[in-house]
């Protein structure tokens, strides 16, 4: 049983889940199975030096990896928890217009392994990866692991 998400439908999930998502005036900008892009309006997360506050960069990273698990876990039955376990992020440069975080799905073994390990174990961990700017000099790298716990209903 897999579900369809479309990008309306997931950023009003984020508004209402994950209230810091609205008060960053959060957009998906796009939602498939290879890529999520997010979107930030520059004037809710300026900081006092007219550039983006370091804690939404981290913030949005860590988004944008979140829900293309999200978006992954949509194909499978089941209910899941995703939670970050360890994130790492290099500020490489400053941001000084509209976020745009990108997490794209381009290790296809490591997904095998997650859900090989969901379908045995009922939990598993994926490390993914996200920038903000231009993909070959981002001016933010993102990279966190992730567990997926397998609700039980």
């Amino acid at each position: 049983m897999t579900k369809s998400v479309n990008s309306e439908e997931f950023q009003k999930y984020l508004h209402e889940q994950i209230p810091l998502s609205k008060a960053m005036e959060l957009s998906v900008k796009s939602l498939s199975l290879d890529e999520v892009v997010l979107g930030a309006a520059f004037t809710a997360n300026r900081n006092h030096k007219g550039t983006v506050f370091g804690g939404s960069l981290a913030a949005i990273s860590t988004l944008s990896c979140w829900s293309l698990i999200y978006m992954k876990l949509s194909q499978v039955s089941g209910s899941y928890e995703i939670v970050v376990t360890q994130s790492n992020i290099s500020y490489k440069r400053p941001v000084k217009e509209e976020i745009k975080a990108i997490c794209r799905s381009n290790q296809q073994d490591s997904w095998d392994f997650l859900f090989s390990s969901l379908q045995k174990k009922g939990k598993g961990r994926i490390k993914l990866e996200a920038y903000i700017g231009n993909p070959d000099q981002p001016s933010v790298y993102f990279e966190g692991t992730f567990a997926v716990l397998r609700q039980e209903r």
